[in-house]
């Protein structure tokens, strides 16, 4: 996907979250809270000195990224979430259990740190599913196993309604109808949330439309951009 924006006069910035790919881990719960995530965006776009620009976000990369676009309007100009809807299907029921969420956390904290940081080779598995195993053991691996489940506190309690209604700029709502976790009817909600949102749900397209339809994802978001004159 990088390459079809570089190829439509974009260039782009990777960024990977606290516990993924090459970047920082921690015992710790707070370490991954979505206040610490953000502010890590705000540091990179002051270091970069980014005046303008547009974030894309993927699945609970989105989910940040709105929260991100909530709080700080000054100098972006667009916002691409994919897959993703302001809470998934468990959060109402993870956040009421606090007794629960708090186990969950410490059995998180001591779990072994298993894995080898660093970016999976995700080519290998174009075309597999959503839950497909080999891809998602591979994924755990590189990112570890203790920061993932450290990582899924934040994907659980998380809930951006109330964000999502106080993004300024641009938004545009990428989806794919077979979509196992955010099925079209959630990101319809989404779309009703954010005003003036542009939304589309491409046929046959999974939870990880970026890594099966990168082609026809990418087309689209180049549209959305050119749509706006970014």
């Amino acid at each position: 996907m990088r390459d079809r924006l570089y190829d439509a006069g974009y260039s782009t910035l990777g960024i990977d979250m606290r516990g993924h790919g090459f970047s920082g881990r921690s015992n710790k719960v707070e370490f991954y809270s979505v206040r610490n995530i953000t502010g890590d965006i705000s540091g990179i776009v002051k270091r970069e000195g980014l005046k303008k620009y547009v974030i894309i976000g993927h699945c609970y990369g989105a989910n940040i990224a709105m929260q991100y676009a909530a709080q700080h309007p000054e100098g972006l100009v667009g916002l691409i979430v994919i897959n993703t809807s302001f809470k998934t299907v468990f959060t109402d029921w993870f956040r009421n259990l606090k007794f629960a969420r708090k186990v969950f956390i410490k059995i998180s904290e001591k779990l072994p740190k298993i894995g080898t940081p660093g970016q999976t080779d995700l080519t290998k598995y174009i075309g597999t599913g959503d839950l497909d195993l080999r891809r998602i053991l591979a994924t755990t691996k590189r990112n570890t196993v203790q920061s993932l489940f450290l990582t899924y506190n934040g994907v659980l309690s998380l809930n951006t309604e109330q964000d999502a209604t106080r993004i300024t700029c641009p938004v545009y709502i990428i989806g794919g109808e077979n979509d196992t976790f955010f099925p079209p009817d959630t990101l319809v909600k989404l779309h009703e949330k954010i005003k003036g949102s542009k939304l589309t749900i491409i046929p046959n397209a999974n939870h990880i439309l970026i890594l099966n339809n990168p082609e026809e994802a990418t087309d689209d978001i180049v549209s959305f951009l050119k749509e706006q004159k970014i």
